[in-house]
């Protein structure tokens, strides 16, 4: 550019023409432009840096939020499709050893052993296979069974000086009340499949299960054959009032 005094050509940021020496307004002005610029610049950076400031104080907990339900969703999926997995793995396992599993029970049920049936039942999920469905009842009856001798006869034998203190032996007549309860109103529970449920041979395995628990309420539960006899047929009340008072004689 030229010098606006002389015409000598001169820089836009020297200050003074270097031929006459006066000052040079153009590089006066161009200096005074470049400040404004440069404090614009660094308003307009500030005020980008307090938003993005906000934003990413909104944006990292929504995002958070965000991903931890997307992985509970996954993880519900997961969770679903390894149940269903597993369950299709379980029928494939059970189904390959139908007859064994069939004369297994069979030999629970001929013994009279229905705490190995309930519990041969339960250990190999046989619950998930349709073909089993026919001991339902059976095996209902069984689990309680199981429950009563779990509770009298194990716990006698284990623990020669056993006793019951006041709040556990609350729970546990509450829980033998319950399971003899139970033992004997199948036919009502299962009433709506009667026919499959309860064929000659489950009737026959229901009568020696009902007589064995008579003979463990009355070997470890205190109570006289009479009274063992009875209590199925005793309200709810009067068979608690007849175990607490067998209990507290162990």
């Amino acid at each position: 550019m030229k010098c606006p005094h002389c015409g000598a050509q001169i820089g836009l940021e020297e200050k003074y023409c270097p031929f006459c020496g006066l000052p040079n307004e153009f590089a006066r002005k161009h200096q005074e432009d470049m400040d404004r610029y440069e404090q614009e610049f660094q308003q307009t950076q500030s005020e980008v840096y307090q938003k993005t400031k906000h934003f990413t104080s909104l944006t990292v907990p929504l995002t958070v939020i965000f991903v931890l339900i997307l992985l509970n969703i996954v993880s519900f999926v997961f969770v679903a499709k390894s149940w269903d997995i597993g369950s299709s793995l379980q029928k494939q396992q059970i189904h390959s050893h139908l007859s064994k599993h069939r004369e297994n029970i069979d030999t629970y049920i001929q013994n009279g052993d229905f705490c190995g049936l309930s519990y041969y039942y339960s250990q190999n999920s046989l619950y998930y296979e349709d073909a089993f469905n026919k001991y339902n009842a059976l095996i209902s009856a069984s689990d309680s069974y199981r429950n009563i001798y779990r509770i009298l006869v194990d716990t006698n034998s284990s623990c020669n000086n056993y006793y019951f203190d006041s709040d556990e032996i609350s729970h546990t007549i509450t829980t033998l009340a319950r399971d003899v309860h139970d033992i004997y109103n199948l036919e009502d529970n299962y009433s709506y499949n009667a026919d499959e449920y309860f064929t000659d041979e489950t009737n026959a395995a229901l009568t020696d299960l009902r007589t064995q628990t008579k003979a463990i309420l009355v070997a470890y539960a205190g109570l006289t054959p009479e009274e063992a006899e009875a209590l199925p047929d005793l309200s709810s009340r009067k068979q608690k009032e007849y175990l607490e008072r067998g209990l507290e004689k162990r």
